[in-house]
């Protein structure tokens, strides 16, 4: 089995385990969706939010994106952006969004944008 597929298969069976998806048809084209509450629930476990959140809420903005990836196919993106500042990043343990200077920086980081659906279909009139 090539080495591509063989990953792939790898983190999907490893991935259900911590946030399982499906496949979703549409009457353009196919997409991934992700179960909304775990995926949530993870976000949040991640960036240190849990505890917190029991005591008071924590923000977090819904996040949309769209892309031409070739002449005729598009992708649409939906999903969550950590904005809660009194997180801690996940992939640098450091305070989100806090600089030395106690100033607010990266609020449009790719390291806190999850996407919880994903749709490919082909460019069509109907989908707007």
């Amino acid at each position: 089995m090539p080495c591509l597929q063989w990953i792939t298969r790898t983190l999907e069976k490893e991935g259900e385990h911590l946030c399982p998806f499906q496949m979703i048809p549409s009457d353009f084209g196919e997409g991934l969706e992700f179960d909304y509450a775990r995926t949530t629930h993870l976000v949040i476990d991640e960036f240190g939010l849990t505890d917190v959140g029991k005591e008071r809420p924590i923000n977090i903005s819904a996040s949309i994106d769209a892309a031409k990836l070739t002449k005729n196919i598009t992708r649409t993106s939906a999903g969550l952006k950590m904005t809660a500042v009194q997180g801690r990043d996940p992939l640098k343990n450091k305070r989100s969004f806090i600089a030395d200077n106690n100033s607010l920086c990266d609020l449009q980081s790719r390291n806190t944008t999850f996407f919880v659906e994903n749709n490919f279909n082909q460019e069509n009139k109907g989908i707007v």
